[in-house]
């Protein structure tokens, strides 16, 4: 099971739960904001959240991780190039929207699937570049979903004007993820509402 939680700090940002419905486990991927809202919805459907996510660096998408991290004792993952983002408030773009914010204690993936202890769902790990250097898209493929932070959108390509960004590694990426997965996979975006890797080839 898949649910979307739009939370806002700054800018409005799309925050998943990938929960087994057998065994109530799953992930929690880009906490952007309203920590307290996210661990209400935990502790009200009664989860066990045991891993967090993270697409990239940037704040909208990492703003509520040390708040949950605390409450639920849990690691959170990202790519090995997160540190320059993550603990830098300019590349972050903390700097430019709320001021300096940076995020330690964050582990880095570095195979490529990550598995939950109590139960079989994993995710295939896809590094997708271009809106920053350290952007991972999560693959579910038994959820026929894809998580792909801000690569893209529903109506367009991923912004590509902050520092650490490339157009050019965009494009790339893009090009790579439609054509690894099933037509019928679901593309769950940062900031819009899903599409099928099908309708986005149509594009």
């Amino acid at each position: 099971m898949i649910r979307i939680l739009p939370v806002t700090d700054y800018f409005q940002v799309n925050t998943y739960f990938i929960i087994d419905e057998t065994t109530r486990s799953g992930f929690l991927i880009d906490p952007g904001a309203q920590a307290d809202l996210i661990l209400k919805i935990i502790k009200e459907n009664k989860w066990n959240i045991e891993k967090i996510l993270l697409t990239h660096g940037h704040f909208d998408h990492t703003g509520a991780v040390e708040k949950i991290q605390n409450a639920l004792n849990i690691p959170a993952y990202a790519s090995k190039k997160a540190d320059n983002y993550l603990l830098n408030p300019m590349l972050n773009l903390s700097k430019l929207c709320v001021g300096d914010r940076i995020l330690e204690n964050i582990n880095k993936i570095d195979t490529p699937i990550i598995t939950l202890n109590t139960s079989d769902i994993h995710c295939k790990i896809l590094e997708t570049p271009g809106h920053s250097q350290d952007s991972l898209s999560y693959y579910f493929p038994q959820e026929s979903a894809v998580i792909v932070g801000d690569l893209f959108y529903q109506h367009g390509l991923g912004l590509t004007h902050f520092p650490g960004s490339d157009i050019d590694q965009l494009k790339e990426s893009i090009k790579m993820l439609l054509s690894k997965l099933p037509d019928e996979t679901i593309i769950y975006s940062g900031h819009s509402t899903p599409i099928t890797i099908f309708q986005q080839k149509q594009n």
